[in-house]
């Protein structure tokens, strides 16, 4: 099964981070961050030192983030904080300018991250409610007001591939029938530099 991030006023895609030192694993899920001692090996392993995890006991207020909380710290980093399923195993890859890091548990379960490229940070209000994007059928449909044409769409899956890329200029949709049911990442640049960017499912 694929349990999306949530992105909402009380967390957003930023704050589900997993970083490593030389020391130390840190994940954080936006209402809590878990750390433990890192242990890393041959062949992109690593595992969680003998004092497990160290957690914080806020709580999140909306549902559906303490659904994804408990996914992310109770299933993946561990089993009910009882076990860990280790070793982890991670893999860093580079496609063009998005660097993505998988990391894989013992029991097969992956997470996915990506660098700030597809962050939101960079959206201003304004053009954040100047652009309508959804999939209808096959087709990618655009209603804009104030976004200047032409403009250029990316089009990039959850774990930071970039799928498909074209500009508009005229037309209102585009056929992205090659893509099978999935959520995405759109990018949309316009000829001034705006950028936002939306999840849609398809």
């Amino acid at each position: 099964m694929d349990f999306f991030p949530p992105n909402n006023d009380e967390v957003s895609h930023s704050d589900i981070t997993a970083s490593f030192t030389n020391f130390l694993v840190t994940a954080t899920s936006g209402c809590n961050w878990l750390n433990g001692e890192a242990i890393y090996g041959n062949e992109n392993i690593f595992e969680i030192g003998g004092e497990g995890w160290n957690v914080t006991l806020s709580e999140c207020e909306l549902s559906e983030n303490q659904i994804f909380e408990h996914h992310y710290f109770y299933e993946f980093w561990s089993i009910d904080f009882q076990n860990i399923p280790q070793p982890f195993h991670y893999e860093i890859t580079l496609n063009e300018d998005v660097l993505s890091l998988i990391v894989t548990n013992s029991l097969g379960s992956k997470a996915y991250y990506n660098n700030t490229q597809l962050s939101t940070s960079e959206v201003s209000d304004f053009v954040q409610n100047d652009l309508f994007l959804t999939f209808k059928n096959e087709d990618l449909i655009f209603k804009n007001s104030n976004f200047i044409k032409p403009y250029n769409v990316q089009i990039f899956n959850l774990n930071g591939q970039k799928l498909m890329e074209f500009k508009i200029s005229d037309v209102e949709r585009m056929n992205t029938s090659q893509l099978p049911k999935a959520i995405y990442l759109i990018k949309v640049i316009d000829k001034k530099g705006n950028i936002y960017h939306k999840k849609v499912r398809k």
